[in-house]
C-alpha cells in the first residue's frame, strides 16, 4: 500500500493498493491485483497467471477490457520479480535479464546490481542496502511505474527500503516507512 504524504497530495494524491500472491515454492506469482489511485489516473485491475496453460489473462475493470496472452514460464510480474531479487545474492556490476507481464503484455527487462549503499530511514535508523537499477531492455517502451532504481536490505530479513520512479509528473521516491519481523 502507498500513499502520498500530505504536502503531495494537494498536489498529485496516491493510494495505491497492491497485491501479488506468489507461490512459495518457486517465487512465481499466481495473481496480481492492483487498485491505484493517482492524480486522475484510476487503476482497477487483475492479472492471472495459468501456468499450466503458459498464459496471463488480463482484467481491467476500470476500461472494461481484459484479453489473454501467452507467457514463459518463468515470467513474472514487476512485484513478485522484486520480492524474488531480495533472495539473489548478486555481485556488484551483475546483471540479469527477466521477461515480466504487466497489464497487457509482456516486457523484457534488465536488473543490475550496483554498489552498496546507507540508506537513513524516516525514523532515524540506518541500514546497509545494495542498490538495483532496473532497466526495460528496449528503448523507448513505456511500462507504467517500474521504478529505475530499487535499494534492497542487505541483512536478514531482506526487505525493499526506497524505490525511486517516474510518473507523469515528475520522479517519486517511495520509502519504507514501517518494518516489523
Amino acid at each position: 500500500t502507498a500513499r502520498s504524504n500530505r504536502l503531495v497530495e494537494k498536489i498529485y494524491p496516491v493510494s495505491d493498493c497492491i497485491d501479488c500472491f506468489v507461490d512459495p515454492q518457486t517465487l512465481l506469482p499466481s495473481r496480481l491485483v492492483k487498485k491505484t489511485s493517482e492524480g486522475r489516473y484510476l487503476c482497477d485491475d487483475t492479472l492471472t497467471f495459468d501456468r499450466d496453460a503458459g498464459t496471463a489473462s488480463w482484467e481491467d475493470r476500470q476500461r472494461v477490457t481484459n484479453c489473454q496472452y501467452s507467457v514463459a514460464q518463468d515470467t513474472r510480474d514487476f512485484y513478485s520479480l522484486m520480492y524474488m531479487m531480495r533472495m539473489q545474492n548478486l555481485r556488484r556490476g551483475e546483471q540479469r535479464s527477466f521477461t515480466i507481464a504487466s497489464d497487457d503484455k509482456v516486457h523484457d527487462i534488465r536488473v543490475w546490481m550496483g554498489e552498496e549503499q546507507t540508506i537513513e530511514l524516516p525514523d532515524g535508523s540506518k541500514v546497509t542496502a545494495n542498490r538495483l537499477k532496473v532497466e526495460q531492455a528496449k528503448k523507448g517502451l513505456f511500462v507504467r511505474k517500474v521504478p529505475g532504481t530499487v535499494w534492497v536490505s542487505r541483512g536478514n530479513p531482506r526487505v525493499i527500503l526506497k524505490m525511486q520512479l517516474r510518473v507523469p509528473v515528475g520522479s517519486v521516491w517511495v520509502v519504507l516507512v514501517d518494518r516489523r519481523v
